[in-house]
């Protein structure tokens, strides 16, 4: 099942905060938590937050099921590693004890520490840090669990106007210790969306558009599963829930943006009089289909299209 994800952030805030408030008991791993706690808590969020068919209800779920388990694990071990700091580094969760977040209740904590020691469960957990360090290079990034939307607000408030797809892109790829991107893949897609830039726009680049879809499809290549680089997990064959709260519980709205069908197969080698079409076909679907939900992020502006097609229209990413 593809993932999806809630705009804006204050939604995943929420589940977040109920999830803890609602702690049941010994919970040291996300499957661990009740399933039945976990259905009262989704029809408590029906209730805050209203959609308007049976099938964004559906969708809903699948949506929350994923956000809540993401936040809950990668809460979990953000308190682990405080907890961990507290007594100068020892890896032995019983000496985490007593050094829980106030979130949860100390009898849970030293539990959950309890549990966290045991043979089995540090097993599981080598074998899962393995796994983690066989990651796609197309999933690395260095935004967290922080939207690429929320990034650029972030950064259009501290530079007090828009910002290019390149800085947005540059802040969520580099490290911050070293100024290296996390990637060779990252780096040379950089590199070929410049140089992407210059081709079509020239040299100055205060004369190129803050985002070219085009470019960048050109910079990346065909998206594979729906998926495309650059734009963080959030952007891939699933969908985004969208979100406008207004006063009161029951005048929250959402509108469901269905995410792309995974466009035709590229061959291996394309001839080249088949090789523009491919990029006005890919450009097109880019515009019909991603371009809306990246909106709906807040990474790009609601109509983006690019010179791909010979129209001259630049694609801008979103200033508000």
């Amino acid at each position: 099942m593809s993932s999806m994800k809630f705009e804006p952030p204050e939604v995943t805030r929420w589940i977040t905060k109920s999830l803890l408030h609602h702690l049941p008991g010994l919970v040291a791993q996300w499957r661990d938590y009740p399933r039945d706690v976990l259905d009262s808590l989704f029809q408590s969020f029906l209730c805050t937050y209203r959609f308007v068919t049976a099938k964004q209800e559906e969708d809903a779920r699948i949506a929350w099921e994923k956000v809540a388990g993401r936040r809950f694990s990668d809460y979990l071990t953000k308190k682990k590693e405080l907890a961990k700091r507290a007594v100068g580094g020892v890896a032995d969760p019983l000496q985490w004890k007593g050094h829980g977040p106030p979130a949860i209740r100390k009898d849970y904590w030293d539990a959950m520490c309890d549990q966290w020691a045991t043979k089995e469960y540090q097993s599981r957990s080598a074998i899962a840090t393995q796994n983690r360090a066989k990651m796609p290079e197309a999933s690395l990034h260095t935004s967290g669990s922080i939207t690429f939307g929320r990034h650029k607000k972030r950064m259009e408030e501290e530079a007090g106007g828009p910002v290019v797809y390149t800085e947005l892109f540059r802040r969520t790829h580099k490290r911050k210790e070293s100024g290296e991107f996390v990637s060779e893949r990252a780096k040379e897609v950089m590199e070929s969306y410049e140089q992407q830039l210059i081709e079509r726009h020239g040299d100055d680049s205060s004369q190129h558009p803050q985002f070219d879809a085009s470019a960048w499809l050109v910079a990346v290549g065909q998206p594979k599963k729906g998926r495309v680089f650059g734009f963080g997990t959030g952007m891939d064959a699933g969908g985004v829930i969208n979100s406008t709260s207004e006063s009161g519980c029951s005048a929250t709205s959402y509108s469901y943006t269905q995410s792309p069908p995974p466009p035709p197969q590229q061959p291996t080698e394309l001839p080249d009089h088949y090789y523009s079409a491919l990029i006005r076909q890919l450009d097109s679907w880019f515009g019909r289909t991603v371009v809306p939900a990246l909106h709906a992020m807040g990474i790009v502006g609601e109509q983006a299209s690019s010179d791909a097609d010979g129209d001259g229209q630049e694609t801008y990413l979103a200033d508000d």
